[in-house]
């Protein structure tokens, strides 16, 4: 039976192009700017394990199965060239094949109505993300050190009167809990908190997308050649002799300090430190 990606391309006689990159969610919602850019141009799939992150999306069908004119394969992309921003090297590997030119362009999130009504009446009780969340397999130049959650939580809803929701399936501190269904309810929830605090991750991502309020801890990550823009995001992270070590080699998978420290340099903070950028923050858009 012909799938209904092939009918449509009898139909238009445009070429059809398969774009693929399995995981993860970051990494993923990162290839929105090239399909987004591809779909003028052609008719465009991406193959991945993630397709809620684009659910609703009109410019690209996902995982639909058929025979395509080209297939391009960014899993491994930019993990083979780490000092290249993730984007780029979808870019350039794109690039390469098609033989066109693709702009460097933010990922976009539309919401349809009912997202947007419900995004509002969240921002009716005003609250703050705390995503510090590290799995199991992120090694310690991927964590942060020498903060304390609950007592970052106290302060928040002490000082700005403020809800304070942890997210997260690793970690439990003991805050109001949200458990996220999938990746659209990640990006209602984000839209609508006044500050995100967390970990180099998805729902990062999603904040620097939409340009919201957040404090990152980036560890051995560069920032700069992860996320599409820093624009109201405070980055935490301490001066190294192997500063961004993490993009040093193929970064595939996690790796330790370079300088064999326990706790590295990198991942040290403190509360009073983050309590600087939260009242940076939160100090013009809360009444107390």
């Amino acid at each position: 039976m012909q799938s209904k990606f092939n009918e449509g391309r009898k139909e238009s006689n445009i070429p059809t192009v398969n774009v693929v990159r399995d995981g993860a969610k970051g990494d993923v919602f990162l290839v929105e700017p090239v399909l987004s850019q591809l779909a003028s141009q052609f008719k465009v799939n991406l193959s991945t394990k993630n397709p809620g992150i684009f659910e609703g999306n009109k410019h690209f069908s996902v995982n639909q199965n058929g025979v395509f004119d080209f297939t391009i394969d960014l899993n491994d992309c930019y993990e083979l060239t780490p000092k290249e921003h993730i984007l780029n090297s979808y870019i350039n590997k794109v690039e390469e094949v098609l033989k066109i030119k693709l702009a460097f362009k933010p990922p976009l999130i539309s919401f349809n109505k009912n997202e947007i009504n419900l995004i509002n009446q969240l921002k009716k009780d005003p609250f703050v993300v705390i995503n510090i969340d590290p799995h199991q397999s992120y090694l310690s130049t991927r964590r942060v050190q020498g903060i304390n959650v609950n007592q970052m939580a106290d302060y928040i809803q002490t000082k700005y009167n403020l809800k304070v929701i942890e997210v997260g399936l690793n970690l439990d501190y003991g805050l109001s809990k949200v458990t996220l269904n999938n990746e659209r309810e990640a990006m209602i929830l984000i839209a609508a908190s006044s500050l995100l605090i967390g970990l180099d991750s998805f729902l990062m991502h999603i904040a620097s997308a939409l340009q919201k309020s957040a404090i990152a801890f980036f560890g051995s990550v560069d920032p700069n050649l992860r996320l599409f823009s820093n624009k109201n995001i405070s980055i935490i992270q301490q001066k190294c002799e192997r500063q961004h070590c993490y993009h040093n080699s193929f970064h595939y998978g996690q790796y330790p300090c370079e300088l064999n420290l326990s706790i590295p340099k990198c991942t040290i903070s403190s509360n009073e430190e983050v309590f600087k950028y939260i009242d940076n923050h939160l100090k013009n858009s809360c009444d107390y």
